[in-house]
């Protein structure tokens, strides 16, 4: 399982940055995410607008089988 957290820039309140992560920890005041690649990164938790949770199954190669509608994202 992964995680989707879009994360607002501070400046400007219109747009947002998408981390696709590991792990998040929510407390009271700050958000921790643990990126895919081991790092963290913490926000303030006012700045955070979304936290998804992602299910994605890699395939190693491409292969020809049909897929359904709900595995399509």
């Amino acid at each position: 399982m992964t995680w989707g957290v879009e994360i607002e820039f501070e400046l400007a309140d219109d747009e947002s940055i998408f981390h696709v992560a590991r792990r998040v920890i929510l407390d009271g005041d700050c958000v921790q995410i643990q990126l895919l690649d081991g790092t963290y990164e913490v926000h303030p938790i006012e700045r955070v607008r979304k936290v998804l949770a992602m299910r994605a199954k890699r395939s190693p190669v491409y292969t020809d089988e049909d897929v359904s509608m709900d595995e399509l994202y």
